[in-house]
């Protein structure tokens, strides 16, 4: 185990007091000592970085090849289905358009009518203005 310190660690090794700056190796440590200075984040074991980084590689390798199967898959089922929505888009250009379009303008114009009034009311400075019906 390789154990590097992250910060100014002092330590008493055969006796002596001795202090450690970051990034410098220590030595090998008692159990209790190593779990402390692990938990507090003072010292990094490089072998554990080092499985971790290889761990979350492969993690990121797996969810790029899952990601890029369901979008070949996403592709595949859109290609299926793209005779039928052709098919339904030319049947119904086939409809009157004319009603399409009148309705279309008449719910527009109906829309823009109550978003004024609504703006008007909402500023308080005079209430909804009755439309004239047509």
């Amino acid at each position: 185990m390789s154990l590097i310190a992250l910060v100014h660690v002092a330590l008493i090794v055969d006796g002596a007091r001795v202090t450690f700056e970051p990034g410098e190796t220590l030595p090998d440590l008692h159990a209790h000592d190593l779990e402390v200075l692990l938990e507090s984040g003072a010292v990094e074991d490089s072998a554990a970085v080092a499985r971790a980084e290889k761990a979350n590689a492969a993690a990121d390798k797996r969810a790029a090849k899952d990601f890029n199967d369901a979008r070949d898959d996403i592709g595949s089922a859109r290609e299926a289905n793209a005779p039928v929505a052709r098919a339904k888009k030319d049947s119904a250009a086939g409809a009157s358009t004319e009603k399409a379009d009148a309705a279309a303008d008449k719910r527009a114009a109906k829309d823009f009518n109550d978003a004024r009034d609504d703006t008007v009311s909402a500023r308080g400075a005079i209430a909804p203005v009755a439309r004239a019906k047509k």
